[in-house]
Formats: structure tokens, sequence, C-alpha cells
């Protein structure tokens, strides 16, 4: 294998994990009624087949019927990594229904589970969430009140309590308390993660960075002979792309725009292939600047995906703007920290304006030709 392909190879397996598992994400939500308790647990099927191995025909989807062919195993799975009790007691849990949750993006499924409390529902409840985390540290679960019938709940299903993680994976409730809410910190953490596991995102800003240390001369490039003011430029372009993706973002979670995923997805593929392309043939011109921000309100409606998914209440919102746009920023400016003092330091290098700079930006075309076409026409 050249080294081109072998390039190429690791380029695509890297794109297809990160896509793989972009929520990263599962879901344990409580029910406290007068006299019992209970709950669901919820998971995408091709999470848990990380953990359980679904994947029958071995073409990388995980569908409703391998899921249910191995059931059994992924219950047990689940049983032996979630708890509910009280005083380090757990009590026994017994699943009942199933349901599933079919999304753009992911088939989760939602079991749900009753609890035998054996007297009274105690003031405070510990939520235990071990899910996956034996197979995917990164992966994180959320813990929500779905309904308490003590303070007059019902139907939450956006705002979260707590989040469990490798290293806090049991959680303290007390049910006679208001829910308080998904804070600004939580948001904040999903932002970034959002950011450096989105490989579209990523690219697209990795495609502006690779000529942030050249310069335009005739029908060539040059290196800028200066860190400061590219690094200056370079904020400025991010800035101009971050108010973009600001006000869709709100935008969009609010209600105010609704567009279909197909197209936002498609043109963000678009994005990627243009910033790519006008690497090797610039065509933006004096136009860089309004490309940017036009390509921005899209990838801010991308972003806003996930706030939709979170369905936050009108008491959460700002808070899930806030924190999820500083966290996506945050993510955004540790790409740059990364990548453009690397990039600076090879702009003198001739292989970088012969090779690294037309290989690089050509892969990540052709990257997002191929998303494009799926998105766009269901190819692939």
């Amino acid at each position: 294998m050249s080294p081109f392909a072998r390039l190429l190879f690791c380029l695509l397996l890297v794109a297809s994990v990160a896509s793989a598992h972009r929520t990263g994400e599962g879901y344990l939500y409580i029910t406290a009624t007068e006299d019992a308790l209970g709950g669901n647990v919820q998971a995408t099927l091709a999470d848990l087949n990380e953990a359980v191995p679904m994947d029958d025909d071995g073409d990388g989807e995980i569908t409703v019927e391998e899921y249910e062919a191995h059931e059994d195993e992924v219950r047990q799975y689940i049983a032996d990594r979630i708890a509910v009790g009280t005083e380090g007691r757990d009590f026994p849990l017994r699943f009942t229904e199933r349901q599933y949750i079919k999304l753009r993006w992911a088939i989760f499924v939602l079991l749900e589970f009753e609890l035998e409390v054996g007297g009274p529902i105690p003031d405070e409840i510990e939520g235990e969430y071990r899910l996956l985390f034996d197979v995917l540290p990164e992966h994180r679960g959320l813990l929500l009140i779905e309904r308490n019938d003590r303070i007059g709940l019902e139907a939450n299903e956006s705002i979260h309590s707590a989040v469990f993680s490798p290293s806090e994976p049991r959680h303290a409730l007390d049910l006679n308390e208001e829910v308080v809410g998904f804070g600004l910190i939580p948001y904040l953490k999903h932002g970034v993660q959002h950011i450096l596991h989105g490989t579209d995102h990523v690219l697209f800003i990795l495609a502006l960075l690779m000529t942030s240390v050249l310069r335009r001369e005739g029908t060539g490039w040059s290196p800028v002979p200066a860190f400061r003011p590219a690094l200056i430029n370079v904020i400025k372009v991010i800035t101009l792309f971050t108010i973009a993706h600001s006000i869709t973002l709100s935008a969009a979670a609010l209600g105010w725009i609704d567009l279909s995923p197909r197209i936002v997805e498609s043109i963000i593929a678009l994005s990627v292939l243009a910033a790519a392309i006008n690497n090797i043939r610039p065509f933006f011109g004096d136009w860089t600047w309004g490309v940017v921000f036009a390509f921005g309100l899209f990838h801010g409606m991308g972003f806003a995906s996930v706030l939709t998914h979170l369905k936050p209440y009108p008491n959460a919102l700002v808070k899930a703007l806030l924190g999820f746009n500083v966290g996506v920023e945050v993510g955004q400016v540790a790409i740059i920290l990364v990548a453009f003092p690397v990039l600076y330091a090879l702009r003198n290098k001739p292989f970088y304006t012969k090779a690294l700079l037309p290989v690089g930006s050509g892969l990540i075309a052709l990257l997002a030709a191929v998303w494009f076409a799926e998105r766009a026409f269901g190819a692939g």
C-alpha cells in the first residue's frame, strides 16, 4: 500500500470512528410516585454494540432485529451496571417494557424497569450508572427525574440532575427538592466534547488554519513573516465563525428557524469541501470573511441538533445556550492552540506548500465530497 493510500485509510478510519460515537451519552430516568419507584435506561444500539457485539452481518450498522437477537445479553449487561437505592442499599430491579427511539443519527433502546423498595419511598435516593465505562471511558450518563409526585413534577425529559462518569458513577438525590436543572458547567463540557468529536467541524477549522500561516503572492503561496499578525488574523476569522454559529444555534434552539437536517448537514459538508478546495485553487478572494460567516450560520444549525435532542426547558435554556456556546469556543481555541504553532513552524519548509498543503487539503476535500454525497443523496 502506498503512503498516500495508507494516509487516506487512516483519515477515513478516524472520521468513521468519530462519527460513530458522536453522541457518547446514555440516560437513567427515575419515576417516583407516592407508592412506587421505577424508571428507564436509554442507550444507543451502536454504543451497546461496543460492549455486547451484535453486528451479526458485519455491515457496521446495528439494526433492531440484531439487537433483539442479543437482547438477553444486553439486558444482563445493563442490569449489572445500573442501580437505584438508598443509603448504599440497592433496590431489586426488574425490566418491563421496551421501546425504540429512532433519531436521524442513532437508534436508542429504552428499557423500562420497576424497583422493589420494600417499604415507604425514601426521601433520598441514589442512582448508579456504570454503563459502557468499561469499553468507552469517554461515555457519559445523564440522571433525570422524569416524574416526582412529591413536588408535582411530570414529563421531565430534559432537565438533568447529575452527570455520571467513570470517576463519579453514583449520585444522591433528595426527592423533596426541586429539580435544579442541568447547569452551566455540564453544558460547557458538552460543547467542548461536541466540537472535538465533530469531525466535519474540526476539518473545516483545520482547512482554514492550513493557509493561515501563508500569504498569496501571484499564483503561489509564501510563508507569513511573523507569528503575531497571523495569529491575530486567525482569531478574527474564528471569532466571525463563532458569532455566525452562535446566532443560528440560538435561533434554532429557540425554535425560530427549523431547516431540514439533510440540508444543514449537506451544506456543512459542502463548507468543508469549499475550504479545502480554496487551499488548492483559491477562489474565496475578498469574500473570505463573508464565506466563513455564511458557512458558520449552517454550522450553528448543526450544533443546535444537540440542544434539540436535550430539549431544555425555558428555565434551563439560557444556561444551555451560554454553556454550550462557550464550550464550543473552548474546543475551537484548543484546536487552534495545538495546530497553529505546528503549522507556523512548518510554513518555511518546502514540503509544506508542495506536499502537505495540497495533499492534506485534497484528502479533506475527498472526505467532504463523500459526506456531501451521503447526506444530500443518501449515497454510500
